[in-house]
């Protein structure tokens, strides 16, 4: 008995949640190199990073609070309002006008952080209001999408460093933020929150200051996702967040981000994030009209739900069996 325990706790343990959407951006990869070869290449990879930073940026916050249990519909409110003040203000002051999106983007994440923590509203709701609250004012700095963006901003952002994307950098630098954030006792106290908030309570983590906190980053990268996105296509618009709201929920869920709290990372959301932009490619390489991008993406969204779910079954019988 006790050498089939010690077998098995040598085996290798395979995070499928997070496996499953490595192996589908994989096929998806050799899918478009064998449809469209001219795709594996630097040039291309700089075109998708500068597509997909924005979504980066807004599904990275999203990530931290769906670990803590949570939910940021104010996303889209943040980006869409980012990028209108962006549009408005940046040929006046550009740092003046980044510095007003990221203070913005604070606020909006400190004002659901203290809703949520201490009134004990449901983030659901709470979220929600803050989001249509924002759409509001983004519709009244902008009533349609243009403004002006100065070039300089622009050719900053989609400028290659050796071939190498500045997006691409952006990226890898989340990566590396993530690596960091998630091995410090903020870290550890957002997956004890998700895993199970009364548990972390009497252990001494302070629930009310932590979710201000994660809040907090999430607006603030929602904010750094309307820059991206309005520096990168050169335009404001009031309406882009609505879009990227859901966006930023599938992408964490198919990296692998549990909805029920307590598992994730952004290393699977940016995997996530570029499986979804890969999918409309993928379609139109293959002949298939792009109206199926969105049956694709749902489709996919629930395969890795389904998954996640299993896995965390398993996970449970495992530890019954033990016991």
């Amino acid at each position: 008995m006790k050498i089939n325990e010690a077998a098995r706790a040598g085996k290798l343990k395979i995070n499928w949640s997070f496996a499953v959407p490595c192996i589908v951006l994989a096929m998806l990869i050799i899918a478009m190199g064998i449809l469209k070869p001219a795709t594996l290449s630097l040039y291309f990879l700089g075109i998708k990073c500068d597509i997909s930073v924005s979504l980066v940026f807004v599904a990275a916050g999203q990530t931290l609070v769906l670990i803590s249990e949570g939910i940021d519909l104010s996303v889209g409110g943040v980006m869409s309002i980012a990028t209108c003040i962006m549009a408005t203000m940046s040929e006046i002051s550009l740092v003046g006008a980044i510095l007003l999106c990221l203070v913005i983007g604070l606020a909006v994440g400190c004002i659901n952080g203290l809703l949520i923590s201490k009134l004990k509203m449901q983030p659901l709701i709470t979220t929600l209001s803050t989001w249509t609250v924002l759409g509001g004012c983004a519709l009244w700095i902008l009533k349609t999408d243009g403004g002006y963006i100065p070039p300089a901003f622009t050719n900053f952002l989609i400028h290659r460093v050796g071939g190498i994307p500045v997006t691409l950098l952006f990226i890898i630098a989340v990566l590396i933020m993530w690596f960091f954030l998630k091995n410090t006792a903020f870290g550890y106290s957002v997956y004890a929150i998700g895993s199970n908030e009364r548990a972390a309570y009497f252990n001494g983590i302070h629930i009310t200051k932590t979710k201000i906190k994660i809040f907090c980053i999430s607006g603030v990268c929602a904010a750094l996702g309307g820059i991206m996105y309005a520096g990168i296509n050169a335009t404001g618009s009031p309406t882009v967040g609505e879009s990227n709201i859901m966006m930023s929920i599938a992408a964490a869920v198919i990296g692998g981000t549990s909805l029920t709290g307590g598992r994730g990372g952004v290393t699977g959301t940016v995997v996530g994030v570029f499986i979804l932009k890969l999918i409309s490619d993928i379609l139109v390489f293959a002949g298939i009209t792009s109206y199926y991008t969105s049956l694709c993406q749902g489709l996919l969204l629930i395969i890795c739900v389904a998954i996640g779910s299993v896995s965390t079954l398993l996970k449970n019988r495992r530890r019954l069996e033990y016991d």
